[in-house]
């Protein structure tokens, strides 16, 4: 009786293994990362809409979400020299505006849009 019910357990637990690999966990497909120029902001889904410097400015051709872990900086330029100042997830909002260049480092997800994990806001005399 134990030998059965062990072996009942056994067989229960590998079908769960199968299913579970079936049902993937939702992750990033592929690491994403460039320089875009800022067409939207949409503060209440947490999201920048981007396209790409070569593109109309005023079309958005991408989503950046952010998350509470995205990194943002803001990059400043004087007398030759860059300067690069911290800025919280938190404020984001407060310093970009349509039309800035950021510079994004992420992941996309399966409906092409980006996850930032990095994004440095550069100023309007430097571009890389």
């Amino acid at each position: 009786m134990k030998r059965t019910f062990s072996i009942t357990l056994a067989v229960l637990a590998l079908l769960a293994a199968v299913v579970a690999m079936q049902y993937p966990v939702q992750a990033q497909l592929i690491l994403a990362s460039g320089t875009y120029r800022i067409t939207e902001l949409d503060e209440d889904k947490e999201r920048i809409g981007i396209a790409q410097l070569d593109a109309n400015p005023t079309v958005t051709q991408n989503w950046i979400y952010l998350k509470l872990k995205t990194k943002v900086t803001k990059r400043f330029s004087q007398n030759g020299w860059l300067r690069d100042e911290s800025v919280p997830i938190s404020e984001i909002f407060n310093v970009v505006e349509k039309g800035d260049v950021i510079k994004v480092e992420g992941g996309r997800d399966w409906n092409g849009s980006i996850t930032a994990k990095d994004i440095v806001i550069m100023p309007d005399n430097v571009s890389e």
